[in-house]
């Protein structure tokens, strides 16, 4: 079926009306020159008998007046009658045969014909006798053929009138045929103009109603509906063309909408385990909450160690360890609960409890905690995991995600630093310990923007030469209202935002001002340490940083030594700290470990780093020097040190026993109150001058006297 069909239709049925219209035309003028012919044929043997007349009468004239034309022969005149008297037998011939008079008057004119054709025979052979004669006709034979005469008159007369009514007769018929041909002629073109406008509103509507149907299929398919048949794909023309383009096109419609699911899904979920991600969370989250009873309840959940178990077992493991995971808690979950990983080892479980009592909640939580203790046998090994779980609710302790996520979070990091493997619900108590971290987040940004944190050096001396070798650089923040806050008041909050990547760049410009003053001093050249925190090291433009604002200052690299947490140190996910402590260590920066031995004390990690120095933590020279337990520890971590060819320092030196248990297991080089508490640069620079004029002789003594104040030197690391 062709949509132009639908533009020729109408002309076709024009063109039929000017056929029909020529029809007629054609048969007005064929039958208007038959009838003039007919008519003319007529006329023509009226004139033919009007000429037989007139030679009749001249003959009949020569009869009558013989007696006085006797001396004259007339053959002439009877010649010239027989030869009208022919042509009127042929006219008599061609009137009896003629189709144009009805039956009644043929016959009517046969029977004159037959009669004056013997009359006219008997008459002309009586006046040949007579008119040849040159005797005077007796006045009976002129009688007889007077009275001859006369009958052959009649019948001539009538004769005429036979032909004038053939020619009426031709002319009615021929008026009548042509009447009834125009009629039947326009009647043909009526109904084949009929026909064309019905055919054409048939069609057209065919048309139509097929395109209607196209389009209405394809405004579901505008609509997203895929599961409909598309009318006419087996029909041949336009309509049939747009059909099957219309059906291919819900085919790549189907395969575009299948392709798009796919994308979704995997745009929305996890693809180690199959469930929800953080951002198919974010979506359902609203629609939880609405059919909701205000009693819906987020529970964060984080495996205990499951990094030292991916490192241990492998990365294959360790995903195989979540998918069965995964499986345990959805197997405790009903149709209707949500769960997501958002994490690499976090899951989040929302489930609604209408409102059920809080011992429905705490049993729930205790079966999430059993699921995830479930042991796991791999390859004949059995893994036994642990895991952490921080519960919220909504709307109590949040309306949005965001912040029910937060408050879950703060419960999970509860769960974590007082039990672990367990679970806890947000307290008032912990909402306001959040409320306080982000009162502290505004003053310190805000003190950094004011410069308010600066370091406070605290000396490092050699037991054996009586010097000061170094200082280490920590961080103080002179607050306008509450004073000096060591980094226990700020650091941890400061660790998780680029707060402490801007307080420790502050930090080594006031130690590189410091090394600069104190050589313009002509004080003894010595080194500054410096903490150092993950997210430092974890920024690929650390080593280029440093590099560069030594190298502006003119500070030669190995006065400058950056002590890293050994926890930081053996982080083996962040490619960039490994990075940054190699060439650290090629460029001649010194490498300490902070800390040691309250983490993990990887010795293959220490090796691999490139350490020089380990800092054996203040807790284990601040032990009881009377237990041997302690002393045994102490002394093992002095002689692990020198095995490993690394220098080792004490901190938290405070005491005259602990420097001598230092000094005799080895440890040459000490840091803490012992020798001077942490002081502004001002104040350590007078006591350094002051000691150096006394010779370090009474440093010792001095130190011991002054036993006040902070006790605690505080790093600028990241807790763990």
């Amino acid at each position: 079926m062709n949509i132009k069909q639908l533009v020729i239709a109408p002309i076709f049925a024009a063109l039929a009306g000017i056929i029909a219209i020529a029809v007629v035309s054609f048969s007005a003028i064929h039958f208007n020159k038959q009838n003039t012919i007919i008519i003319t044929q007529t006329i023509e043997n009226s004139n033919l008998a009007v000429d037989t007349q007139k030679a009749f009468f001249r003959l009949k004239f020569l009869v009558d007046n013989h007696h006085t034309n006797i001396e004259h022969n007339h053959y002439d005149e009877i010649e010239e009658f027989r030869n009208y008297e022919s042509q009127l037998n042929h006219l008599l011939s061609l009137l009896y045969l003629s189709e144009n008079i009805d039956e009644e008057t043929r016959k009517k004119g046969e029977t004159i014909a037959d009669e004056l054709n013997l009359l006219i025979e008997q008459w002309l052979e009586s006046s040949f006798q007579h008119l040849t004669s040159e005797e005077f006709i007796e006045a009976t034979e002129r009688n007889l053929l007077k009275q001859q005469t006369y009958i052959i008159e009649e019948k001539l007369t009538e004769l005429f009138s036979l032909i004038g009514y053939s020619l009426i007769y031709t002319t009615q018929k021929q008026e009548k045929t042509y009447e009834i041909l125009s009629k039947g002629t326009l009647l043909i073109t009526l109904l084949i103009f009929i026909f064309s406008v019905l055919w054409t509103f048939y069609y057209s509507k065919r048309i139509i109603d097929n395109l209607i149907a196209l389009v209405s299929s394809m405004n579901q398919l505008n609509t997203g509906q895929t599961n409909i048949e598309i009318p006419f794909t087996d029909i041949r023309g336009d309509i049939g063309d747009i059909a099957r383009t219309t059906n291919l096109f819900k085919d790549k419609l189907i395969e575009l909408k299948k392709t798009n699911e796919d994308i979704a899904y995997i745009a929305n979920h996890d693809p180690l385990t199959g469930i929800a991600n953080r951002r198919f969370l974010d979506k359902e989250f609203s629609n939880l909450i609405n059919h909701s009873k205000n009693s819906l309840y987020l529970f964060h959940i984080d495996l205990d160690n499951f990094k030292d178990m991916n490192d241990f077992y492998g990365h294959s493991m360790g995903d195989q360890i979540l998918v069965c995971i995964t499986e345990s808690i959805k197997k405790i979950l009903n149709k209707e609960d949500f769960i997501a990983r958002i994490g690499g080892d976090e899951f989040i479980v929302l489930v609604d409890f209408n409102e059920a009592p809080k011992e429905e909640i705490n049993v729930f939580a205790e079966q999430l905690i059993k699921a995830i203790n479930k042991p796991i046998e791999f390859s004949n090994k059995i893994v036994n995991m642990n895991g952490s779980c921080g519960v919220a609710k909504y709307p109590d302790d949040g309306t949005s995600l965001e912040v029910l996520m937060k408050h879950a979070d703060m419960a999970l990091y509860e769960a974590k630093r007082t039990s672990r493997n367990g679970y806890i619900q947000i307290t008032e108590g912990l909402k306001n310990q959040a409320k306080n971290k982000d009162l502290t987040l505004k003053e310190l940004e805000r003190g950094v923007s004011n410069n308010e944190i600066i370091p406070f050096f605290q000396p490092q001396y050699c037991i054996n030469s009586h010097n000061i070798v170094g200082f280490e650089a920590l961080a103080r923040w002179v607050h306008p209202e509450k004073g000096i806050l060591s980094p226990a008041y700020f650091i941890e909050e400061a660790s998780s935002t680029e707060l402490i990547e801007k307080i420790g760049s502050s930090i080594l410009d006031s130690a590189i001002t410091a090394l600069q003053s104190w050589d313009k001093q002509g004080f003894p050249q010595v080194s500054i340490s410096i903490n150092v925190s993950h997210r430092e090291l974890a920024n690929p433009n650390f080593y280029d940083n440093i590099v560069r604002k030594l190298s502006e200052n003119n500070i030669d690299s190995s006065r400058i030594a950056l002590e890293v947490l050994e926890t930081v140190a053996i982080d083996n996910n962040n490619k960039f700290i490994l990075q940054n402590l190699c060439r650290l260590y090629r460029y001649g920066i010194n490498l300490d470990v902070d800390d040691f031995g309250v983490g993990y004390s990887s010795i293959s990690s220490l090796q691999k780093s490139n350490f020089q120095r380990i800092k054996i933590d203040r807790s284990f020279a601040c032990t009881e020097v009377d237990s041997e337990k302690d002393k045994i520890l102490f002394q093992s971590m002095i002689h692990l040190a020198s095995s490993l060819q690394v220098e080792s320092l004490v901190e938290g030196i405070e005491t005259q026993a602990q420097l001598a248990l230092a000094k005799k297991y080895g440890c040459n080089i000490i840091q803490g109150y012992l020798i001077a508490k942490p002081m502004n640069f001002d104040d350590i620079t007078q006591w350094w001058e002051t000691a150096i004029e006394n010779s370090f002789e009474n440093i010792l003594p001095h130190a011991i006297d002054n036993q006040t104040g902070d006790n605690e030197a505080i790093n600028l690391s990241e807790p763990e």
